[in-house]
Protein backbone atom coordinates (compact mmCIF):
# COMPACT_ATOMS: atom_id res chain seq x y z
CA UNK A 1 0.00 0.00 0.00
CA UNK A 2 1.29 3.34 -0.97
CA UNK A 3 2.36 5.80 1.69
CA UNK A 4 2.04 8.69 0.16
CA UNK A 5 -0.13 10.40 -3.57
CA UNK A 6 3.03 10.65 -4.83
CA UNK A 7 4.23 6.93 -3.95
CA UNK A 8 0.95 5.85 -5.58
CA UNK A 9 1.87 7.57 -8.76
CA UNK A 10 5.25 6.54 -9.34
CA UNK A 11 4.65 3.12 -8.58
CA UNK A 12 1.66 3.36 -10.89
CA UNK A 13 3.32 5.21 -13.54
CA UNK A 14 6.83 2.11 -12.94
CA UNK A 15 3.92 -0.73 -13.80
CA UNK A 16 2.86 1.27 -17.00
CA UNK A 17 5.91 1.52 -18.21
CA UNK A 18 6.42 -1.81 -18.08
CA UNK A 19 3.66 -2.14 -20.47
CA UNK A 20 0.40 -3.17 -18.27
CA UNK A 21 -2.71 -1.21 -19.02
CA UNK A 22 -4.49 0.21 -15.79
CA UNK A 23 -6.31 -2.35 -14.52
CA UNK A 24 -3.56 -4.27 -14.10
CA UNK A 25 -1.24 -2.31 -12.93
CA UNK A 26 -4.04 -1.62 -10.09
CA UNK A 27 -4.37 -5.69 -9.39
CA UNK A 28 -0.38 -5.39 -9.61
CA UNK A 29 0.08 -2.88 -7.16
CA UNK A 30 -2.27 -4.36 -4.88
CA UNK A 31 -0.84 -7.95 -5.43
CA UNK A 32 3.11 -6.55 -5.01
CA UNK A 33 1.70 -4.61 -1.42
CA UNK A 34 0.67 -7.86 0.05
CA UNK A 35 3.30 -9.81 -0.69
CA UNK A 36 5.85 -7.37 0.76
CA UNK A 37 3.77 -6.93 4.17
CA UNK A 38 3.69 -10.62 4.63
CA UNK A 39 7.45 -10.97 3.94
CA UNK A 40 7.74 -8.07 6.69
CA UNK A 41 5.03 -9.49 9.12
CA UNK A 42 7.50 -13.42 8.56
CA UNK A 43 10.37 -11.67 8.87
CA UNK A 44 9.51 -10.25 12.22
CA UNK A 45 8.07 -13.03 13.57
CA UNK A 46 11.85 -14.73 13.01
CA UNK A 47 13.55 -11.54 14.60
CA UNK A 48 11.33 -11.74 17.69
CA UNK A 49 11.66 -15.65 18.00
CA UNK A 50 8.08 -16.44 17.40
CA UNK A 51 9.46 -19.43 15.56
CA UNK A 52 11.46 -22.80 16.75
CA UNK A 53 11.21 -21.95 20.28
Amino acid sequence: MPITPNSLRRGEALLRAAGLDLKQAAFASDALSTYAKAYAYEASSWTLGEYGA
